[in-house]
């Protein structure tokens, strides 16, 4: 793998994506979910809630935790199970999925730092807004190519 991908994105080849690097953009087939980077990084914040939501007390483990951690993990799981279906058009209802299940992330830990279960200094924010935009523009692309 590529280690100074930045994004990947579906180009003018059906069920091809690109890899932006610095200095050019190289092309690929799409052999699996795993290429996209949008993927890779969604996995990443997934584990990212997990350690945060191991530091909730005792009593918000089996409620709030919990929610928290099935919208974090249908992000790459919807990224998955689009890239699987063999269409754009059911690959970008997948997207919008996870990016539907990014927004709940979002607000749950908007709600958590209300609560005082998490500090203001650990938000996610920047990467909630990478994400997001690499879910439009991957969702924007796949429609696009219908």
């Amino acid at each position: 793998a590529c280690a100074v991908r930045r994004y990947a994105r579906l180009c003018s080849c059906c069920r091809g994506f690109a890899i932006e690097t610095k200095d050019r953009i190289v092309s690929s087939e799409l052999r699996s979910h795993r290429d996209l980077v949008v993927w890779q990084k969604s996995l990443d914040f997934a584990e990212t809630i997990y350690r945060l939501t191991a530091k909730f007390p005792a009593n918000e483990q089996f409620g709030f935790s919990m929610q928290l951690r099935a919208a974090a993990t249908a992000i790459p799981s919807g990224i998955a199970s689009g890239a699987a279906q063999g269409n754009n058009h059911d690959f970008a209802d997948q997207v919008s999925t996870s990016l539907g299940a990014l927004a709940q992330v979002e607000t749950q830990l908007e709600l958590a730092t209300k609560l005082g279960l998490l500090e203001a200094s650990q938000s996610l924010t920047p990467e909630i807004l990478q994400l997001m935009r690499m879910l439009m523009r991957l969702r924007q692309s796949l429609l696009d190519k219908q």
